[in-house]
């Protein structure tokens, strides 16, 4: 009888792309949206919203200013109507800043 003895080696595999680390990832959510008729600034996504009030945040967001910490201009316009969840304020101007620094 005649055997036959087969040995079969297989050749190490390299790998020819290199790994590379990621240290971190940086995701961002859009803070200022344009609306077809308004601006929408997101207050939860804002990185200045925690620890502030709704005054001193709205005095931070773009087009929005205050020149005297009493009333709040928008694109320089003092009757700016001002919607909080979605409703629109009734409230006269003092009585608007005082409830915006308490919040």
């Amino acid at each position: 009888m005649s055997g036959i003895c087969l040995n079969a080696q297989e050749k190490p595999k390299t790998d020819t792309t290199a790994a590379k680390e990621i240290e971190a990832v940086t995701l961002t959510k859009q803070v200022f949206k344009k609306q077809s008729d308004r601006f929408v600034y997101d207050v939860a996504a804002s990185p200045v919203a925690k620890g502030n009030t709704a005054f001193n945040i709205l005095k931070q967001t773009p087009l929005v200013s205050s020149t005297d910490d009493k009333t709040l201009k928008i694109i320089g316009k003092n009757n700016a109507v001002i919607f909080i969840n979605g409703r629109k304020t009734n409230m006269d101007a003092e009585s608007l800043t005082q409830f915006l620094k308490n919040t």
